[in-house]
């Protein structure tokens, strides 16, 4: 979001070593492994906070390694925030991590502190931290679990309660807020995306092609599209059960992203893409006969509006996406899309439908595009977010 920021703004983005990263959840950025500062445009810096490997071991026991982090990585944003003197702090999450080092800071040094409360942050981590209760049910375990979420929701609590100023992306997160007793400065402004770069008419035959030539897709093959985690918290379950279902329907389902889910031969129509550079984001969206937005159930995914679902629309790409509060009050069902409760038997029929009646399909995409650039183009949302981060602006200093 900050990097929609007029130039006059100037921006810096600290950026901490993954927590996913030093669990070995992934492997850790190459950015990460020696102080690292990158000029991104002429107002936008990054500033890459490394992490000798002698603190890294610790994370084996996740509580020792994260209380060491803290401590290394507070004494190094310290450092920075002092060196580039910025106005206003801005948390990319309330979490227990990045969010606790950047409140912390930022009210030692009486700085404007504002809240992106874009996630349900401690849900979101309990998603994907293991401890193992699921498989030995072991009753230490449980406890466990249930003792670090109470930290986690405390400090994300805490946070939002003493922010300047909080920012949520979707009501679910406002309503959260005044649940909790925030009764005031809390603003939604919802995720956005840029519609100079994900402009369907820059977007042409010759980059369908590619694609299909690449993963080795026939012309009479539709294209069903998913972009995200490859984990079961993530939702893409319900995609390889519905895949599963339309086995031998002439259908390729692309997976763009990153997690534990691996490709199996006995799953001949889903292509595993892997990672892709946010720019080619794009292409893959215009090579896309229909484009899945699926989320679970639950807080994290009833409190989220996801950016891939702002991207697919802004692309006049038919969606079916899951019915969560979030994402609702992004797209009226059979609109701008095609919302389905959490059912690979309904998923699997809207795709059959839709993939068949290619006039909906254009319809539903045309929707899309109108409504995202009449509501959530950045350069109609970064007008509320400068008002925010600076109400009473003076000198231009960093955010």
């Amino acid at each position: 979001m900050l990097t929609r920021l007029p130039e006059h703004y100037e921006v810096h983005f600290i950026v901490f070593p993954p927590s996913r990263a030093l669990l070995g959840m992934i492997p850790l950025p190459a950015e990460h492994l020696k102080e690292t500062h990158v000029t991104l445009k002429e107002n936008i810096k990054a500033h890459y906070i490394s992490l000798p490997t002698f603190l890294r071991a610790p994370w084996r026991n996740y509580l020792l390694g994260y209380l060491l982090t803290l401590l290394y990585v507070s004494r190094k944003v310290v450092q920075e925030i002092r060196r580039i003197n910025p106005q206003v702090i801005t948390l990319n999450y309330p979490s227990a991590y990045t969010g606790l080092v950047g409140f912390s800071i930022g009210k030692l040094l009486n700085r404007r502190v504002v809240a992106d409360f874009n996630d349900m942050i401690a849900e979101y981590t309990m998603s994907f931290l293991d401890y193992g209760t699921e498989s030995s049910g072991k009753m230490a375990n449980r406890i466990s679990k249930d003792i670090t979420r109470k930290i986690l929701t405390t400090i994300q609590d805490y946070i939002i309660s003493n922010a300047d100023a909080v920012i949520a992306v979707t009501n679910q997160i406002v309503d959260y807020c005044k649940l909790h007793g925030i009764r005031k400065d809390v603003y939604l402004i919802p995720d956005g995306v840029d519609v100079k770069i994900f402009d369907p008419e820059r977007y042409f035959g010759d980059v369908t092609n590619k694609i299909r030539n690449e993963y080795d897709i026939k012309e009479h093959e539709k294209i069903v599209v998913y972009i995200g985690r490859l984990e079961k918290w993530a939702g893409v379950q319900i995609v390889l059960r519905c895949a599963e279902k339309l086995k031998g329907s002439n259908i390729k389902f692309l997976l763009i992203g990153e997690g534990t889910l691996k490709p199996s031969p006995q799953m001949p129509s889903v292509i595993f893409c892997g990672r892709i550079p946010h720019e080619q984001v794009p292409m893959y969206l215009a090579a896309a006969d229909l484009v899945l937005v699926p989320m679970e159930h639950d807080v994290v995914g009833n409190s989220a509006g996801p950016l891939k679902l702002f991207e697919a629309m802004a692309m006049k790409k038919a969606i079916i996406a899951s019915n969560t509060r979030g994402i609702s009050e992004v797209i009226t069902n059979n609109v701008e899309g095609v919302l389905v409760p959490q059912d690979e038997n309904l998923w699997a029929e809207a795709i059959k439908q839709l993939l068949k009646n290619s006039s909906r399909a254009s319809e539903l995409g045309e929707n899309a595009s109108r409504r995202i650039r009449a509501e959530f183009d950045w350069s109609v949302l970064v007008n509320r977010l400068a008002a925010i981060l600076l109400p009473a602006e003076g000198a231009k200093r960093p955010c």
